[in-house]
Order: C-alpha cells, then structure tokens, then sequence
C-alpha cells in the first residue's frame, strides 16, 4: 500500500518535469506592405502590393527592343545567367520581344529570394494566355526597369483624366525645335499659348508607347501628352488650375506667366509659376537670388525688384 502510494504522488511530478518544444513564427515583415494604391504604377519597395494585381506588357520605341525584357525567368532558384532559364528565350540572350508585348500577367506572389551573397526580389506570374508561370525580376529602386503597366492604374487614369479640360502652355514636349503635330494627321496644330484642350481618351501611344492621354481641341485636332507630364506645370495647367491662377494674379499677369514670361513686382510664387523652381537660391541680408539658366532674379521681401 505504502509502494502504490508512493508511485501515485510520482506522477505529477513527472508529468511536470517533461521537457516540451514549441514553434516560434519566423519574423514576419508584412506589416511593411500596404494594398495597392491605384494611383501608382510603381510600388517601389511596396512589391506586394502588387499580388492579386494584372500587368500588362508594354511596349517599347522601335530603337529600344532589342533586350528590352531581361527580366523574365522560368525558375527563381537557377541561374539567372542561364539562356535555358529564360522565359520565350531568345532574341541572342534576351527574352524575344514580340512573345512578351502585349501580354497579360496575373500576380500570384512577391518575395524575396537570397543565393548565395545576391538578394533578389520576384513576381511569381500568370501569364493569362498561356496559363505559364513566370518569375520577373523586380527592381524596387528605378521605374524606367518596370516592364508593365498595372491594369488598375490604367483604370484609374482614364476615371481621372477623362473628359478633364487642359490650358496649354504653347511648349511642345515632343521636342523644343519640333512643332506638335495631329496624331491622325500629321498636320501641325494649333498650339498657342492659353489654348484649351479636352481629353477624350487615355490610351497607349504605338509610337513611344507612353501610357498617354489624347487631348483635343475646338477643331478637332488631336494631340498626346505622356502622364508623366501631368506631374508639373511646364507644358500645361488643369482647367481648374488655370482659373484659379487667373482670378488670384489677374488677367494680364496670367496671361505673361503662361507664357513664361515674369515682370517686376511679381511674388515669387507668380514666378515659380512661370520659371519652374530655380537651380539655387542665394540668400542675402538685402535680397535674394535666383539663379536659372543664364537668368539671376533679385527678391526683396518676396517680390523681383530686378533680373538681367
């Protein structure tokens, strides 16, 4: 009785002095990463928020095709030197262009994947057509190496931009020396200072395959503008914008800043308006300098008093 008695207050004992393991997660770095925000076609270093997203393969200027798509490979864990590794391997070394453009690709997942000494980021793709999977090398530092653009952004533009009335500025942003010409017609247009333009579609141009809108004026005429120059107000001004300019600095000062043209007496947001930002700025106990292009601006109190 006393052994039996014994072994019963054992058991706990034992039962507690086991040794017992447990798993613990590997860090998870997601919190780092936001949805996708459609107003933007590149993520930078948000590349998962590009999962669930469909991209599409755009096209490059004549002159820029040859190894244009570099990026994409049949296997993340093999060489990425490797010809066979290729996807649609090749034009000589490159993936063949004319396989690739004009493709769609769903995103099924983004990560991070290290050999060796070398770090990479990948997209593990879809591609529509062919139900292939692809893995694209992803550069989260520079835009121009993003081969796609992001069918949501594409969406969002056109809600944004169609329909939306433009002030031109008279700057073409073809080329300073080229005039701007009728997309249909080749024709020149009429591209004067002050001159109103509506858009009417955003679409890929098939000459530099800028994700672009086209924009039209009063006579029919039509011209492209890349996106990316609605990021400043070089070459042109919203409809919005414009008037607000207009009534805040008066008719005849507006009309010389859309010019490019400045006058003594302006603020120095008039000519900022008018010149874009300064190269630099020296500053004085009497006044400040701009200094632009063969062009110095002097500021006292925040309003040009002088230029040469």
């Amino acid at each position: 009785m006393k052994k039996l008695l014994l072994i019963l207050l054992c058991l706990p004992m034992i039962g507690l002095g086991q040794i017992t393991t447990k798993k613990v997660a590997d860090i998870n770095n997601d919190y780092l990463f936001t949805a996708y925000d459609s107003t933007l076609n590149f993520l930078e270093e948000n590349y998962k928020g590009y999962i669930g997203q469909k991209l599409y393969t755009n096209g490059k200027h004549e002159e820029l095709r040859y190894g244009s798509y570099d990026r994409f490979y049949k296997d993340y864990k093999k060489s990425l030197d490797s010809k066979s590794n290729r996807y649609k391997c090749c034009d000589k070394y490159y993936s063949k262009y004319n396989e690739l453009v004009g493709k769609y690709f769903l995103v099924l997942d983004a990560f991070e994947y290290s050999k060796g000494n070398e770090t990479n980021i990948f997209l593990k793709l879809k591609e529509e057509e062919s139900g292939d999977i692809v893995y694209y090398k992803y550069d989260n530092k520079y835009y121009f190496y993003f081969d796609f653009i992001v069918v949501g952004y594409f969406l969002k533009q056109k809600e944004i931009n169609l329909d939306k009335e433009f002030i031109i500025r008279g700057r073409s942003w073809i080329s300073k020396d080229e005039p701007m010409i009728d997309m249909n017609t080749g024709k020149k247009v009429d591209f004067s200072a002050g001159s109103k333009w509506k858009c009417i579609d955003v679409t890929i141009d098939e000459k530099y395959y800028y994700l672009s809108l086209i924009l039209e004026n009063s006579v029919s005429e039509q011209i492209f503008i890349d996106l990316i120059y609605l990021n400043h107000e070089y070459h042109l001004f919203s409809f919005e914008n414009a008037n607000k300019y207009k009534k805040k600095f008066g008719e005849e000062k507006w009309s010389m800043i859309i010019e490019g043209k400045i006058s003594i007496g302006f603020t120095e947001e008039m000519v900022l308006i008018a010149f874009g930002k300064p190269k630099k700025i020296n500053k004085s106990t009497d006044n400040d300098q701009w200094v632009y292009e063969n062009q110095f601006l002097y500021f006292e109190d925040g309003i040009l008093t002088h230029f040469n």
